[in-house]
């Protein structure tokens, strides 16, 4: 009685669950967590509003920890409906696998009917052909690693018939790095040791203030800016460290071109292996690899360390082959957005139009500032103390 007594207490009321649509990251899932089942119906009607499309994704993941069998199946319906975007494939699949973990076996089934290529041919996806291999893989594809982070114990066997099957060549040659066991393993270890803190008495506060209430023209009451909490701090960056200022288009205006020169400069370096440039225009994480008003003695020896640790681990020819695919000088850029952080920072995101598909083949299931809500791949550059840094895709 006590512990039912202590999960009510924690558990969001319909509105503050409402909210959490509007949130991401580490964030959306402490909402998901403490989620109030009983907003089940206002989201399912959410998700047919026309104005809530950009936010359909994350309605999804609201279900992980509110979806049973009923909810799964309404999922799949959905989806064979054609009622589910390209963006919204991996959410619809994440949300399955939590469901899955959770004891919904329904949910399992249905990932384990996706593994199977066949599975999309009946969807509005099958007519999708921007894939070497054909997008009905693809889709299968990812359905591997979310059965995996579901906890079926088969997986392998999976994957392996899945490669067994392949007969081109080419295609199976990709497929044997795609989808690795170790490298499944290794991402389903991420996901099951990934900490996530509670949804904090401050930030409950605001919650209730995300959804505006209204069903015809649903959407946040106001802009505010969503605090960090101590967990999203990486690599020493500080906590305390928040957006001080949404930029305005006629700001972001002004420093697009600049902001794209200096990726250029960056991508060659790149592309050239030439660390000790590379030394001085990447970051990782959101954080400079160099800091501006720090190159001293030692954190230049430093970045090259972090550098060459990073190539030898696999990781430049990875990013070449993500850039390769995705071809960013050919691209056409979406709108920017970009913020002023606490300390002075300026973060630029620039969506590559087109990229969903490259970001789901190089970076199934990975929650990365490089890939917004739209599953978009994006160039993010900082500008901090005059000085532009490139953050490469994934890192």
């Amino acid at each position: 009685m006590a512990s039912a007594a202590l999960a009510q207490e924690h558990l969001l009321t319909v509105r503050e669950t409402l909210g959490g649509i509007f949130v991401g990251g580490e964030l959306s899932t402490a909402v998901a967590k403490a989620a109030n089942p009983v907003a089940k119906p206002v989201l399912y009607r959410l998700l047919d509003k026309p104005q809530m499309k950009e936010h359909c994704g994350r309605i999804y993941l609201l279900f992980r920890y509110i979806g049973d069998k009923e909810d799964a199946a309404t999922m799949e319906k959905r989806l064979k409906a054609g009622d589910v975007d390209w963006g919204e494939m991996n959410k619809v699949l994440s949300a399955l696998s939590t469901m899955q973990l959770r004891g919904v076996s329904e949910a399992g089934a249905i990932l384990e009917r996706m593994i199977e290529p066949d599975y999309w041919h009946s969807t509005k996806f099958a007519v999708l052909t921007n894939f070497p291999h054909g997008v009905t893989n693809e889709l299968a594809i990812y359905a591997v690693f979310a059965y995996a982070r579901s906890g079926k114990s088969d997986w392998e066997a999976k994957a392996k018939s899945f490669k067994g099957k392949v007969r081109d060549p080419k295609v199976r040659t990709e497929l044997e790095w795609r989808l690795d066991t170790n490298r499944i393993s290794q991402h389903v270890q991420e996901f099951r040791h990934a900490k996530v803190q509670p949804v904090s008495p401050e930030f409950r506060k605001l919650l209730s203030q995300f959804f505006n209430g209204d069903m015809d023209n649903p959407g946040p009451a106001t802009t505010i800016d969503v605090p960090r909490q101590p967990d999203q701090a990486q690599d020493g960056m500080s906590a305390e460290i928040t957006v001080a200022k949404t930029l305005s288009p006629q700001e972001l205006a002004s420093l697009e071109v600049e902001a794209l020169n200096a990726f250029q400069i960056a991508l060659n370096a790149f592309l050239n292996n030439r660390y000790e440039q590379l030394a001085l225009t990447l970051a990782r994480g959101g954080k400079p690899l160099v800091p501006s008003g720090s190159k001293d003695d030692k954190t230049i020896p430093r970045a090259l360390k972090e550098l060459k640790q990073i190539s030898a681990e696999g990781g430049f020819e990875f990013t070449k082959r993500l850039i390769k695919d995705l071809n960013p000088q050919a691209t056409t850029h979406g709108e920017l957005k970009g913020e002023v952080l606490s300390d002075g920072t300026i973060t630029i995101r620039i969506p590559c139009l087109g990229s969903e598909p490259v970001a789901h083949k190089h970076l199934p299931g990975q929650d990365s500032p490089t890939i917004d809500e739209d599953g978009q791949l994006n160039i993010y550059m900082l500008k901090q103390g005059g000085q532009w840094y490139w953050n490469p895709f994934g890192w």
